[in-house]
Formats: C-alpha cells, structure tokens, sequence
C-alpha cells in the first residue's frame, strides 16, 4: 500500500461501517415491517414505507460511494474488486474484511426478509381481492343459493348503485 492510497483505504472503511449500519437500521425495519404486517398495522406500514427507502436511499449513497472508492484505487466496482482493494489495504486488511463480510451477511438477511414480507404482502392482497370479488358477485347479482327452473344461478340484479338513497 502506498501512502497516497492510505487515506482512501480510510475513507473505504469508513463508508463500509456506514453501509453496514444502515442495513442493521433496514434488517431492524423490516423485521417491524413484518410484524406490522402479521397485525395489519396499516398506518405503521405506510410509514415504515417511507422510513425504508430512505434508507434504501442512504445505502444507494454509499455504495456508490464505496464503488468512486475502488475505482479511485483501480479496482473494479464488484465483490471481486473489493476483495482485491482488501488484500492490497496492508494493516487495514482485517477491518476491511470484517466490514465487507458483515455488510455481505446482512444484505442477505435484509433481502430474506424483504422476501417474506413481500410474500406476507402478497397473501394479503389476495385475501382482499378475494372479499372484493365476493363483494363485487353479491352486488352484481351471483348470489349463492338462488337458481332458476333449469338450476342455474339466477343473476340477481340491484336497483340502484350502493350508497345512493
């Protein structure tokens, strides 16, 4: 390592440790998130929304921060660029790799939980379209139970659109 990259092998730390706090801050809102969702907290998920790309917004700054980083020390703008950046940054060496491989364990826990809410998302929104097509047929006219003389559901038909008098 030459003393001219020194200070940028600092800087490379420094936003690693930054990039990794702000996936402990998503992993901790997603796993509220979840819960929220199992409650059917609807206010709370709108706003853990919001509080989720924000932060998604911050890790985009890093990590394009870290990427300006391994260009700046000619490396390339991927995991192998960074493990290269890593065996060149001498004393540093350790911290950067226990960064690299905290930020790589918790993006994969942020991306299994991202995986799961949406699949708590997913049932819900099934659940309600379900009742709306329910909802939609008794309005409508399919209503269970009535059939006519050949025994086909007879189409019962509403006089007037609901909510008017």
């Amino acid at each position: 390592m030459t003393t001219e990259q020194s200070p940028t092998f600092q800087a490379l730390a420094e936003v690693l440790e930054h990039e990794s706090l702000h996936l402990a801050q998503l992993i901790d809102l997603l796993q509220e998130e979840r819960t929220a969702l199992i409650e059917a907290l609807d206010e709370r998920i709108n706003q853990l929304a919001a509080e989720k790309l924000h932060r998604i917004q911050a890790l985009d700054t890093y990590a394009a921060r870290r990427n300006a980083l391994l260009t700046g020390l000619g490396y390339t703008q991927s995991s192998e660029g960074m493990e290269q950046a890593v065996e060149a940054s001498g004393e540093l060496a350790p911290r950067l790799r226990a960064l690299w491989s905290k930020i790589a364990d918790r993006a994969l826990v942020a991306r299994d939980l991202n995986d799961l809410n949406g699949n708590l998302i997913r049932a819900r929104l099934s659940s309600v379209q379900g009742r709306l097509s329910q909802l939609q047929r008794s309005v409508m006219g399919a209503a269970d139970g009535l059939y006519s003389a050949d025994g086909l559901s007879q189409a019962v038909r509403v006089s007037r659109p609901l909510g008017n008098v």
